[in-house]
């Protein structure tokens, strides 16, 4: 998720359009929060 962001900052730094750094933002929480929630409920996570 970090990645994600940090990449979308920088590109929209590059290319002068601050609509790509909430792009990027918003497609990393949709995409980072169900991962988690799956990690964190998957039974190959608990002892």
């Amino acid at each position: 998720m970090v990645l994600l962001s940090i990449s979308g900052l920088l590109v929209a730094k590059r290319i002068e359009n601050p609509e790509v750094k909430n792009y990027s933002f918003w497609t990393s929480m949709g995409i980072g929060i169900p991962y988690l929630l799956f990690e964190l409920n998957s039974k190959k996570g608990r002892n």
